[in-house]
């Protein structure tokens, strides 16, 4: 291997040869499974990059690197594997604080490994130098630092078990330049998986009998139903309780919207919780996506089971009857063995009902008249599409601002992984184009995204990302000309908006000048010919939809009624 020149001066490097630490802790990763890490090229990130391509991890470039992140995050939530992202110092690991941010408050296991200003150079106004493990300590779940070459390894593994241990989220470790360009041990060991646990017995009981006797209990499961595999035992608790499932989060498709007890998204489902006497919540907790367990959705009479691996959710805002603390999968196996009594059979096929009329009055939302393309229309119509598109179906993407409530509302899930969105925790924009840009590259299945104009703004350069890396999703954008969430609240609540309006840019040619295809579609009848010929073209595309700015969804003309921001 090269000598690496660290003088009192300042750090020049040699030639790199041999087993330097990024190969180490590419050998981490891949140990644990990882098969491909989302990065912006950087001189301190290097390391990490040469040392995956030589262990045989694929390295996927990308124009900025919060765009990293957040594809780390939809390969995640597309295989349920934790996803990885690496970023240069400085700038780079700021850019990527947001989806940092986002990983941890969505509850989405993502590792980013950061590379750092080398040892002998911090504090003495390096180019790049910032104290990135006291930033990510702020947004993540966990954040060490290696400082030698003998800790690379294990805190490369540590960070791997924090961010899937408990209830999953985002971890970080700091690797100076000079570390990782030393000479490393080879590492040949395993990334063991976390362990699982199963609820308190007495707990079991108490949870069934308030479940068993109630009249109209509903059983909503959120995203850490998705990452305990949870799908095979919420069929059998269905089947012995009879009650109906809504999912949410990264559980929609869990258990498919078209299966006998499901009521589809909360969008639907909710009107049967609002309905219920008792309601199961799984791997979800009381934050703002569920209006904090009280009103419109919940009412204070409402009796409340939840499953969590994590017991801290159950002290967030509104505690539970009972809470069990356990892994979703083996507490929904244990209810299921404990239940007694019939199965609610006849309130379930009330809910279905339920959620039947929900999904009809969004379809006739959608087919009011409007200039160019009504937002719902052209949101059911790209989920049709999406449904079609593939046996499977595709892989379904919504970002944005109002045309988001339209995805919800019409977007289908049949499996695990298939629908992503920017509705969570944090509710940041942008994650569209990468998301869909990874989405493409995981599944075997296309992969759609309904993006609204705004929001497509953030991370359209993404595009030459999927030119490159030979995904190939279809991403259609809803252009509104404006910032239609923000200028709808700004007229109701002052009569007026501030610099809400956008131009209606030609989103189509960008695409195309970045290597991509392109349409514009103007009137309804030219939607689904679009969204054929772009599916057919076999790269990257973009149908660009002039829509009608004034036709607001539902969740957003009710947003001051949901209070949840």
């Amino acid at each position: 291997m090269g000598e690496t020149l660290l003088g009192e001066g300042g750090g020049g490097f040699a030639r790199v040869e041999g087993h330097h630490c990024g190969v180490t802790a590419a050998e981490v990763l891949k140990a644990a499974g990882c098969d491909t890490v989302f990065f912006l090229p950087g001189g301190h990130v290097a390391p990490i990059a040469n040392g995956c391509r030589d262990v045989g991890i694929r390295v996927v470039g990308t124009r900025h690197e919060c765009a990293a992140v957040h594809m780390a995050e939809a390969w995640a939530r597309c295989t349920g594997c934790t996803g990885v992202a690496a970023l240069t110092a400085g700038p780079g690991f700021t850019n990527g604080l947001t989806g940092l941010a986002d990983a941890q408050a969505t509850g989405v296991p993502v590792v980013v490994l950061g590379g750092r200003t080398q040892l002998p150079m911090r504090g003495r106004g390096a180019v790049q130098d910032v104290d990135q493990g006291a930033l990510a300590r702020v947004v993540t779940k966990w954040a060490g630092v290696a400082v030698s070459p003998e800790a690379v390894a294990r805190t490369v593994r540590e960070a791997l078990h924090q961010a899937r241990s408990g209830r999953p989220g985002s971890a970080y470790v700091d690797l100076p330049t000079n570390v990782l360009l030393a000479e490393g041990d080879v590492f040949d060991g395993d990334v063991p998986g976390t362990p699982i646990a199963a609820a308190q017995p007495e707990s079991v009981e108490e949870a069934v009998r308030i479940l068993s006797s109630a009249e109209r209990p509903v059983c909503l499961v959120g995203g850490g139903g998705f990452w305990a595999g949870a799908g095979d035992a919420l069929r059998r608790f269905a089947s012995v309780s009879g009650m109906p499932v809504t999912t949410t989060s990264h559980s929609r498709g869990l258990v498919g919207d078209s299966e006998e007890a499901c009521l589809g998204s909360l969008v639907h489902g909710g009107v049967a919780v609002t309905a219920a006497d008792a309601v199961l919540v799984i791997g979800s907790r009381f934050n703002g996506n569920l209006t904090f367990g009280g009103p419109p959705l919940w009412r204070s009479e409402q009796r409340i089971v939840m499953v969590d691996c994590d017991p801290t959710a159950f002290a967030l805002n509104r505690p539970p009857d009972v809470g069990l603390a356990g892994d979703a999968s083996l507490v929904l196996d244990q209810l299921a063995e404990a239940w007694t009594g019939p199965a609610h059979k006849e309130w379930r096929e009330v809910a279905l009902s339920l959620a039947d009329a929900s999904r009809d009055h969004w379809r006739s939302e959608a087919s009011g008249d409007a200039t160019g393309v009504h937002p719902g229309l052209l949101a059911m119509e790209v989920c049709d599409f999406a449904a079609s598109a593939a046996p499977g179906g595709a892989t379904v993407v919504v970002d944005g601002g109002d045309i988001l409530g339209w995805g919800l509302a019409f977007a289908r899930a049949e499996r695990p992984g298939s629908v992503l969105f920017t509705s969570d925790a944090l509710g940041a924009l942008g994650v569209g184009v990468p998301y869909a840009v990874s989405a493409a590259l995981a599944a075997d299945e296309p992969a759609v995204a309904l993006v609204g104009d705004g929001a497509f703004g953030f991370s359209a350069m993404e595009i030459e990302t999927a030119v490159r890396s030979g995904a190939a999703p279809v991403i259609v954008v809803s252009n509104n000309g404006s910032w239609g969430d923000v200028r709808y609240e700004e007229a109701e609540w002052f009569g007026r908006t501030v610099e809400t309006d956008l131009t209606r840019a030609r989103y189509d040619r960008l695409c195309e000048s970045l290597g991509g295809y392109g349409e514009r579609v103007e009137s309804p009848g030219e939607l689904r010919p679009a969204l054929e010929r772009a599916l057919a073209s076999c790269v990257v595309s973009v149908v660009d939809v002039v829509t009608d700015p004034d036709r607001p969804n539902e969740i957003l003309r009710n947003m001051g009624v949901l209070n949840v921001q």
